[in-house]
């Protein structure tokens, strides 16, 4: 996006590019990326480090990237396919307490977050489903598993913070499929987070 009149702001934001260190325009602009509501972001982003562009353009894109500003804020997973939907893989350790013990769970998993807003400003329910691609579960040769689990979670008022309940349930085979160990449980909890979406 251009300025609609090139020119005309040009010398103070020649001078202010000149007077404010580059490490303070960079947390400005990561400040101003973030400002959904602010259509001209992008603009500003691209304006308070265009210095920056010119005098070295390879840091400058790794700096958009790292940070996903400007064209390159379309790329973190939960904007390309919407609000609603989010992918995540990785590692995920979980300990359940049964009469025989604690037993500590450490999942390999993909999954998908589905979220639809059900109540304004701050009310989603959510389904999130998962398959486990590696697993070290004690006592088990682990063979496949998959979970899932859906809940509610409501901002509380104006502030930061989010509540949540869930149930959710995961299984995993092990030794093809001659042991099937399957939990499931309620969660409660309270986040902080920012932004308008959980």
């Amino acid at each position: 996006m251009r300025d609609a009149t090139p020119g005309r702001f040009e010398r103070p934001k020649r001078i202010f590019r000149a007077t404010v260190p580059l490490v303070v325009r960079k947390r400005l602009a990561r400040l101003l990326g973030r400002r959904s509501w602010l259509a001209s972001r992008h603009w500003w982003v691209q304006e308070l480090l265009r210095d920056y562009s010119d005098g070295d353009p390879n840091a400058y894109h790794r700096f958009l990237w790292a940070h996903h500003l400007a064209y390159a804020e379309t790329y973190e997973a939960g904007l390309r396919f919407g609000p609603w939907l989010t992918l995540e893989a990785g590692p995920h350790v979980r300990a359940y307490v049964t009469p025989a013990g604690t037993e500590r769970w450490v999942l390999w998993e993909g999954q998908a977050r589905a979220a639809v807003q059900v109540i304004r400003p701050g009310g989603w329910v959510y389904l999130r489903v998962g398959r486990v691609l590696a697993a070290d579960i004690p006592g088990m040769a682990f063979d496949h598993g998959q979970g899932a689990d859906a809940g509610l979670e409501l901002r509380l008022g104006g502030t930061p913070l989010w509540g949540h309940v869930g149930y959710w349930v995961h299984r995993a085979s092990a030794s093809g499929a001659l042991r099937v160990e399957t939990v499931q449980g309620m969660s409660l909890g309270v986040a902080l987070r920012r932004g308008e979406t959980p």
